[in-house]
């Protein structure tokens, strides 16, 4: 059965206008009716309020809706339940009340005088007069003047709880089929494991060697085309280009914030003797060990890398299951039906190896 969510539009949806009482609440909470509470306990007449406190609307609860003979769901979230509680208020709707819906029944001298969202389990007043309701839910209280609809109707039992009147927007919503191919369930579990190394990244950092800069960079090591960054007064920056020694001697000169070439403190200072263009980083490109522990591995694979592994084995998975399934169905066309009764022994006696008992056994039958 097809389900849509009730939308309120404010400034254009009309939302509540009328709560009605009813036999049949489609919420199926009734109200209760509140009576004055006496502190002269041996007073025989107790003087009733002629007040009811019911449930008005419940959020995500499914009401079955039959129009011109198209059944379906409503569902009425929390929102719209907040929004179209608040408006009924502001467009002043309390007293506009009818019996069962009937708009040639409206009622008088009857009137709402209490309106509230449930937020608490334990502390909320519906809790003290026995709901159970969720979170959410919208409670009213009614004061009943007409003394007609009080003893004719309250007391009597015919009507038992609340129904609203009201005009919203509808929003089909699909609560069965959620349909997802292979394609992308892959992209799913791809996702997941790229938030997964993005949320174990860390950020190594170092100090220059006259602790002047500390320089931030992503995992444990600096090599050449590492991303730099560098802490300063507002936050990370990016670093300038140039050369710079860091707290355990090795330089690095970096270039738009990264790292281009790895110096050793040795080519520093034959730099410093004999000038000359700075030694090209050696084979290996050795590497510059922060104090933060090492990342995980697979942070090492590329997100194209990763993506491409992750379609490809989805690829195999899938073809492997193609097999199994098809094996399975052979295996299962090429067996024999097992029959459930007692098996026969693997060789029949003789008469002279059976027993008397057998012997009587085989000569009656």
């Amino acid at each position: 059965m097809e389900t849509y969510k009730v939308i309120f539009k404010e400034g254009e949806t009309t939302g509540v206008y009328g709560i009605s009482l009813v036999e049949n609440p489609a919420m199926e909470s009734m109200f209760i009716a509140l009576k004055e509470d006496t502190k002269l306990q041996l007073k025989a007449i107790d003087t009733e309020k002629r007040i009811l406190l019911g449930a008005v609307l419940i959020p995500e609860k499914p009401v079955y809706r039959n129009q011109n003979g198209k059944e379906f769901n409503i569902v009425f979230p929390a929102e719209t339940i907040l929004l179209a509680s608040q408006n009924f208020l502001k467009q002043s709707y309390q007293s506009s009340s009818t019996l069962e819906h009937n708009e040639d029944m409206k009622l008088s001298d009857v009137t709402f005088v209490e309106s509230w969202i449930k937020e608490d389990m334990v502390n909320d007043k519906s809790v003290l007069h026995g709901f159970d309701e969720p979170i959410g839910t919208w409670f009213a209280s009614m004061k009943v003047d007409n003394e007609q609809v009080w003893n004719d109707y309250i007391k009597t039992g015919k009507v038992t709880g609340f129904s609203i009147d009201g005009f919203f927007d509808l929003e089909q919503i699909n609560l069965n089929k959620q349909e997802m191919n292979v394609n992308e369930i892959v992209n799913a579990i791809t996702e997941g494991f790229l938030s997964l190394t993005k949320a174990q990244v860390q950020l190594g950092s170092i100090a220059n060697q006259d602790g002047s800069i500390t320089f931030n960079f992503e995992g444990d090591t600096i090599a050449v085309g590492t991303l730099m960054s560098m802490t300063g007064a507002d936050g990370e920056l990016p670093v300038p280009d140039g050369d710079y020694t860091l707290a355990d001697g090795m330089m690095v000169k970096v270039v738009g914030s990264t790292v281009s070439e790895i110096g050793s403190p040795e080519a520093a200072v034959e730099e410093e003797n004999a000038p000359a263009p700075m030694a090209a980083a050696p084979q290996g490109n050795p590497v510059v060990k922060s104090e933060k522990s090492t990342q995980e591995v697979f942070y090492q694979l590329s997100k194209e890398d990763f993506n491409a592994m992750t379609l490809e084995f989805a690829s195999q998975l899938e073809n492997k299951i193609s097999e199994l399934r098809s094996e399975f169905k052979a295996d299962l066309e090429k067996q024999t039906p097992v029959s459930l009764t007692k098996a026969k022994p693997a060789s029949e006696k003789t008469f002279e190896q059976m027993t008397a008992l057998e012997k009587f056994r085989a000569l009656k039958n």
